[in-house]
């Protein structure tokens, strides 16, 4: 499952220097689909392995580079108006998969492995963003919800790439989508800076 992924996103990569810009969101998706489900086909199957994590993350950061470089060379022209953009957007992504791995190392030391290490995350992500919302009884609830059912309350990686891979060639407003998900993968960085200081 994870070559499939693998090759559908080097066929996206392609159709994005091609500047077919539609169908290599197209592909992007697909390719995403099939990284998300490698993870729990090898445990279905018991084929889980440490190596094959490290090779599904490693994948992840090949097929990010890949498209980036591909959409600033597309057509074979070098694209001078998205170099800025697309700098800035993979610098903070890689930023905020670094601040991401000292964040997860700093939670594991201090409530030593425990299994309560999701509560512990929900209850600051809720908080925090709960501080400042006291009084909007609507906001919290939609953050009662989402932490009740674990989902991510702060934007990822994950989120930045579909802003700018499928949003963003859908519209074809690169640029803008990669200001917008720098900006936010940014503030989701301190937020992780934040989360850590106080776990």
């Amino acid at each position: 499952v994870t070559f499939i992924s693998i090759l559908l996103s080097m066929l996206s990569a392609a159709l994005f220097y091609k500047a077919e810009f539609l169908y290599g969101a197209i592909f992007y998706w697909l390719s995403y689909v099939f990284d998300c489900v490698d993870g729990s086909v090898a445990r279905l199957t018991s084929k889980f392995s440490q190596l094959g994590h490290v090779l599904d993350h490693s994948f992840d950061r090949i097929r990010t580079f890949l498209c980036l470089l591909a959409i600033l060379f597309n057509n074979g022209i070098i694209h001078s108006e998205l170099v800025l953009p697309l700098f800035l957007y993979y610098f903070s992504n890689s930023f905020l998969i670094y601040i991401n791995r000292i964040y997860l190392d700093i939670r594991n030391i201090k409530i030593n492995h425990k299994k309560d290490y999701r509560k512990k995350n929900i209850y600051l992500n809720k908080k925090i963003l709960s501080k400042n919302f006291t009084k909007y009884r609507i906001t919290n609830y939609l953050i009662n919800i989402l932490s009740k059912r674990k989902i991510n309350l702060f934007p990822t990686d994950v989120e930045g790439d579909a802003l700018i891979f499928i949003f963003g060639s859908i519209t074809k407003d690169i640029d803008l989508f990669c200001y917008i998900s720098s900006t936010l993968l940014l503030i989701a960085s301190l937020l992780t800076i934040y989360k850590s200081i106080k776990i």
